[in-house]
């Protein structure tokens, strides 16, 4: 799959580009066109601009943390068989940075009360790990879709695959945690890596 990175504001620039690339997967020189978005504002636009039938894949950000993605996108997505992948359910890593000097400048703030939050619900739900939590989180939403993770060893591939096994958290469970998270929904700047670096 050749993924497209950052939609333009230019409508037409964006069709050029996915008619080219249709062009390309037509002559079999790929198999599949991806586009991969941090604003999901992205996904009305593609919608708009009839982008849609381009597309075969589309990564969007999603997590415990990161709940702004609604059903109904995802239902309309699926009603033109576009895959979804979900990416970022890390947060870039960034819930299991315990070190604040480490944090982006910009979102430092909220370095205090998220640790104090993500404390309180694996307290809540007895679940050790932060890790667990994340993929709990996603594994128990039912959604149905592909998740892509990053890993910087062979010892984490192996706990996060074995961590797919564990139990599956109660809709009470999720309602929980997305409580507890719900404020971070509403500061884009925290959500959106390409926000953290100082301008």
């Amino acid at each position: 799959c050749l993924y497209v990175h950052n939609l333009s504001n230019d409508i037409g620039l964006n069709l050029k580009i996915f008619k080219k690339l249709f062009f390309l997967k037509n002559k079999y020189k790929i198999n599949k066109i991806g586009l991969s978005i941090t604003n999901l504002n992205d996904i009305e636009f593609i919608i708009n601009s009839k982008l849609q039938k381009y597309i075969d894949i589309i990564q969007l950000p999603y997590s415990f943390v990161d709940q702004r993605l609604s059903q109904k996108n995802i239902n309309i997505l699926k009603k033109y068989k576009i895959t979804i992948i979900f990416r970022s359910i890390f947060l870039q890593g960034l819930i299991f940075l315990r070190n604040k000097k480490l944090w982006p400048e910009k979102i430092k703030k909220e370095y205090d009360i998220f640790f104090k939050k993500l404390k309180y619900t694996k307290n809540k739900l007895r679940i050790i790990s932060t890790l667990e939590l994340a993929l709990s989180y996603m594994l128990s939403k039912n959604i149905n879709n592909k998740i892509l993770v990053g890993v910087n060893s062979f010892s984490q591939f192996t706990e996060i695959y074995s961590l797919l096994f564990r139990r599956k958290l109660t809709k009470q469970e999720i309602n929980f945690v997305e409580k507890q998270f719900k404020t971070f929904n509403e500061n884009e700047s925290f959500l959106n890596p390409s926000l953290w670096k100082k301008i």
